[in-house]
């Protein structure tokens, strides 16, 4: 079961990144209502996720997949529906639509859901005794982050680049989602592999949303 001092290890991650962001000038601040309004859209989006999970027969994701069948249902459960989830919260909840104007707030909005959906995964993991709590807070709610932060990227950019360019982006990080959960089921190595890499996509992502104009 999660204990008290295992929620606040989860929380601590985006309070972390979120004030580095600020401190750095690197995106822009925002109000606390707004910011707030974006990690509550992010817990949110865990609700479909959970009963898209009970109506799809099989195992509980969290072993490594033996068939492709199995990674088939790692793709839709984990890849595909958890990533439209938050693109669909994202662009209802974590509103008014001024953060996709601009990629840099678009950026930061979208960490923020990012976040809230990793907090409530990484609760409810605990809860059921799925990994460990600590480990989840420090690389999969970063994780959910990054890959919802370029989802709003690609949001913000939609009228310009046009839609294709988001529906390919969500295709895109579904298996890179995929992937990634894949990665730390191998172990120790997948774990060390992971956490060379978000470090990576953070800087990419923050040096495309500067010098990218909406």
């Amino acid at each position: 079961m999660t204990t008290l001092a295992e929620i606040l290890i989860v929380s601590i991650p985006p309070a972390i990144v979120y004030v580095t962001y600020s401190l750095f000038g690197r995106l822009p601040r925002q109000p606390a209502g707004s910011v707030c309004r974006a990690f509550g859209a992010g817990l949110l989006a865990i609700i479909p996720v959970i009963l898209i999970s009970l109506l799809i027969p099989g195992p509980i994701v969290g072993h490594m997949p033996e068939n492709l069948a199995e990674v088939g249902r790692m793709f839709v459960l984990t890849g595909l529906t958890e990533e439209t989830a938050k693109l669909t919260a994202l662009a209802i909840f974590a509103w008014p639509p001024a953060w996709s104007q601009s990629p840099r707030h678009a950026v930061t909005t979208g960490s923020a859901v990012g976040f809230g959906f990793g907090f409530a995964e990484t609760i409810l993991a605990g809860a059921v005794g799925s990994g460990s709590v600590v480990l989840r807070s420090l690389l999969i709610s970063p994780f959910h982050a990054l890959t919802t932060a370029t989802l709003a990227l690609l949001f913000s950019l939609r009228l310009r680049f046009g839609a294709a360019v988001l529906v390919g982006g969500l295709l895109v990080l579904a298996v890179v989602h995929t992937g990634f959960n894949l990665v730390l089921l191998w172990g120790s190595a997948g774990i060390a592999l992971a956490a060379v890499a978000l470090p990576a996509w953070t800087a990419f992502l923050l040096r495309s949303c500067v010098t990218v104009k909406a």
